[in-house]
């Protein structure tokens, strides 16, 4: 780690170390700061890519209504994904 990294930035990395599940430890493991951390795991679990959002917009087409399921719950789900999807394409 640099010596350049403040005291308050090196808190916040130990900080999203002992949050993470151990598997995720690799995302971030050469990350200096708390920030470059956060971004590196903003990264990695929300990838903002044309893949991303084909897959999700797949994801929206196949959604089917389930057999026990109302049309609100199923309503719903929809609107979740179409949420994601926008998320996605800011």
């Amino acid at each position: 780690m640099s010596s350049a990294v403040s005291a308050s930035d090196q808190k916040a990395l130990n900080l999203i170390v002992l949050a993470i599940d151990s598997e995720q430890y690799h995302v971030i493991e050469d990350e200096d700061g708390g920030l470059q951390a956060w971004i590196k795991l903003l990264e990695h679990h929300i990838p903002n890519n044309l893949w991303a959002r084909t897959r999700a917009n797949r994801r929206l087409n196949a959604l089917k209504l389930e057999s026990g399921d109302s049309m609100q719950k199923h309503l719903q789900k929809i609107s979740e994904m179409g949420a994601k999807i926008s998320e996605k394409k800011s």
